[in-house]
């Protein structure tokens, strides 16, 4: 994240939770720099899209 901000530019993080139908969840967390984002972390499971913030 300091490198990232090292240039005057706006750093932007990002959640995002997706739901793939009733079979998945996707949860990333990202950093976006400019044009570019970097997906820092993220998080999958079977089932429905409410993975919340315990997981």
């Amino acid at each position: 994240m300091a490198e990232a901000a090292s240039h005057v530019q706006t750093v932007l993080l990002s959640l995002d939770q997706t739901d793939l139908g009733d079979r998945m969840a996707l949860l990333m967390v990202a950093v976006g720099v400019g044009d570019r984002a970097l997906p820092l972390a993220w998080r999958a499971e079977e089932g429905t899209a409410n993975i919340g913030f315990a997981g």
